[in-house]
């Protein structure tokens, strides 16, 4: 994919691969392997998509300093873990990530995931634990074959929605 071009252009090409109607789940997560490389150059740091900073503030907003350390963390399409580096930074230190794209899982910095689990959410075939996270963020994943309505279900399945202290 051509990294060239104005940031709404790249976006549109990779929208074509990735969120075009009728897409399978598969085919959408073998549009994020193929451009899984230069996502982050492509989307997030052309400075025009603000998901993962969104994400960012509203984490910080629930989870007050002193309970990140502890808190548990599901990010939902994780992608290249630009969600997970910044919570990282901001102190919390059990993060898990949920994606379907072993290529963007490739691109993680290591250090910052306890688990990775490479699976589609909403697919009836979950193996992320339930009863387990305090947090769950999620950036970017809804869409056309993305995450589906039933995928909502599982991710209050895995919730605890209480930081412990």
């Amino acid at each position: 994919m051509s990294e060239g071009g104005s940031w709404s252009d790249v976006a549109l090409r990779l929208d074509a691969k990735v969120l075009r109607p009728g897409i399978t789940p598969e085919e959408m997560a073998a549009g994020y392997d193929e451009c899984s490389e230069n996502y982050e150059e492509m989307v997030i740091w052309k400075g025009e998509y603000r998901g993962p900073a969104i994400t960012l503030e509203e984490a910080l907003r629930w989870v007050p300093p002193e309970r990140r350390a502890k808190a548990r963390v599901l990010d939902v399409a994780a992608g290249t873990g630009c969600v997970g580096r910044e919570l990282h930074r901001e102190g919390f230190r059990h993060i898990d990530a949920v994606d379907p794209s072993e290529g963007m899982m490739k691109q993680r910095e290591t250090g910052i995931y306890t688990n990775d689990f490479l699976e589609f959410i909403g697919s009836g075939h979950s193996t992320v634990p339930k009863d387990t996270y305090d947090l769950v963020v999620i950036s970017g994943g809804m869409g056309e074959c993305h995450i589906p309505l039933n995928g909502l279900d599982d991710l209050v399945r895995v919730g605890t929605y209480e930081v412990s202290s």
